[in-house]
C-alpha cells in the first residue's frame, strides 16, 4: 500500500518540480491530505523501526528496477526515507475493510447490516482518517464494498466535532486498557470526555470482596482495582466461583428453552440471574437474561412475574439506549404485546394498550425520521410483527409515517 501511495501521490523529495506540478494538477487537494497524515513512527520500538527501514529500501529498489518511479541516483536514500514515511502513515491511518452485507430493508430509510462480519482487506481513506477518536464517539462507520460510510449515532450540534472510535469504546473497555491500547497502537494519550472523567467499563466489573463496590479488571496488566475502596489486586475467587457455576446454569437454561420445557428453563434462568448478581457488579441488570425470564414466565402462565420482568427490561433499555432507540422501541412493542394478551385475561382497567401502542408507533416515527439508520437484522425483527391490521387502527399512524 505504501508503494501504491508513492505511485499515486509522488515523492516530493526526489521528483522534479515539473513532475510535482503535474501530480498536484492531477490529484488536487487529496495529495496534500495524504502528505499531512500523521505517522506511527514515534511509538514503534527499535526492532520494528529496523524492519520498516529495510522494507523501505526494498520497496524503493523494487520501484526503481520496475521503472515505476523515476528519480535521480543520488536521491535513492531520500526516496527510501519517503517510502518509509508512507509505510508509517499506512500503519497509523489505514482502516480494516469488512464484509458487512449491507442491504436495503423495506422499512423506510433503515439499512440492514450483518452482525457477523469478516475482514477482507485494509484501505487508506484520507477524509475518514481526519476524524478524531473518542471513547464516547458520536458517529460510527461501516463498509459498503470498498467504501466507508459514516453515520451519526447521536444528534450532533452545529460546530461540534465529529468523532469515531478507533476500535475501542469506554462501554467495552476499562480506562487503563483504553490508554494502553491507544498509546501502543496509535501513539497518543486519549483526552476525550470519557478518559478525562475516568469513565470505566462497568458492564464487566466484578464485586469487590472488601466493600461490595465495582471491581475493574485490566487485561494489559492482569490486575484489578476497586472504584469504591481503591483496593488493588484483591482476591476475586468468590466472584469467579459464581461465574464458573453460571456457565452450567446457562447451558441448562438454553437447552430446556430450546426443547420447550419452559418451567425448567425459567428455573435455570432465575438461578443464572442470581449467580450473575453475586459475581458481576451489574449482574442483576443483565438485559438478555431478564427478557428471557419474562418470556419463560409468560409461557408458564406466571403473568405477574412476566410483567415485572418485562417492565424491568423496558426501563433498563430506556436508560441504556435512550427513548428513541430501536432497542427501546423493540422492547416497548414486545411489552405491549404482553399487555394486550394480559388484558384479555384480566379485570385490571388501568391497562391502556391503545395508548401504549400509539406511543410506541410515534416513537418509531420520530426515530426513523433520521436521514439514515443502520441496524443488524436481529434488531429489525420486531418491525415484521407490526401490521397495518394491528389493534386499535394503527394503520392510520402508519399512513402518516409513510407520508
Amino acid at each position: 500500500m505504501a508503494l501504491r501511495l508513492a505511485l499515486v501521490y509522488g515523492l516530493p523529495d526526489s521528483q522534479e518540480t515539473e513532475t510535482r506540478e503535474k501530480d498536484a494538477a492531477r490529484f488536487g487537494n487529496n495529495r496534500s491530505s495524504v502528505l499531512s497524515l500523521v505517522s506511527a513512527f514515534n511509538f514503534c520500538d527499535s526492532n520494528f523501526r529496523m524492519l520498516i527501514a529495510v522494507a523501505s529500501i526494498i520497496l524503493a529498489k523494487l520501484a526503481d528496477k520496475m521503472a515505476l518511479i523515476y528519480f535521480k541516483p543520488d536521491k535513492f536514500l531520500s526516496t527510501a526515507a519517503f517510502m518509509c514515511n508512507y509505510i508509517y502513515k499506512v500503519i497509523a491511518n489505514c482502516y480494516y475493510i469488512y464484509d458487512e452485507k449491507v442491504s436495503r430493508t423495506n422499512y423506510w430509510n433503515i439499512i440492514s447490516t450483518c452482525s457477523e462480519t469478516f475482514e477482507i482487506g485494509i484501505g487508506l481513506y484520507t477524509t475518514a482518517s481526519l476524524f478524531a477518536h473518542s471513547c464516547e464517539a458520536n458517529a460510527y462507520r461501516f463498509c459498503v464494498g470498498n467504501k466507508i460510510v459514516l453515520l451519526s449515532s447521536v444528534d450532533i450540534e452545529s460546530g461540534e466535532e465529529v468523532c469515531i472510535d478507533y476500535g475501542i469504546k469506554y462501554v467495552d473497555t476499562c480506562r487503563s486498557d483504553r490508554i494502553f491500547y491507544l498509546k501502543h497502537t496509535f501513539g497518543f494519550i486519549c483526552k476525550c470526555k470519557a478518559c478525562e472523567n475516568d469513565w470505566e467499563n462497568m458492564s464487566h466489573a466484578l464485586i469487590c470482596p472488601k466493600c461490595d463496590g465495582a471491581l475493574i479488571l485490566t487485561e494489559n496488566t492482569h490486575s484489578n482495582y476497586c472504584l469504591t475502596c481503591n483496593a488493588k489486586d484483591v482476591d476475586i475467587i468468590r466472584s469467579a466461583s459464581y461465574i464458573q457455576r453460571s456457565i452450567e446454569s446457562a447451558n441448562n437454561a438454553k437447552f430446556y428453552f430450546r426443547i420447550g420445557h419452559y418451567r425448567k428453563a425459567l428455573k435455570y434462568f432465575e438461578k443464572l440471574l442470581y449467580q450473575n448478581s453475586q459475581g458481576y457488579y451489574y449482574g442483576r441488570f443483565d438485559l438478555d437474561l431478564i427478557l428471557k425470564i419474562a418470556r419463560c414466565a409468560t409461557k408458564t402462565g406466571e403473568m405477574e412475574k412476566a410483567g415485572e420482568m418485562y417492565l424491568k427490561s423496558l426501563l433498563l433499555h430506556k436508560v441504556m439506549f435512550g427513548e428513541e432507540s430501536l432497542e427501546f422501541i423493540n422492547r416497548l412493542f414486545e411489552f405491549n404485546e404482553f399487555l394486550n394478551g394480559y388484558e384479555r385475561h384480566s379485570d385490571d382497567e388501568t391497562i391502556d394498550c391503545k395508548a401504549n401502542y400509539e406511543n410506541a408507533i410515534l416513537l418509531l416515527k420520530n426515530t426513523i425520521n433520521r436521514e439514515v439508520l443502520s441496524a443488524t437484522e436481529s434488531r429489525l425483527k420486531f418491525l415484521k410483527r407490526i401490521r397495518p391490521n394491528a389493534p386499535f387502527a394503527i394503520a392510520n399512524i402508519f399512513k402518516s409515517i409513510n407520508e
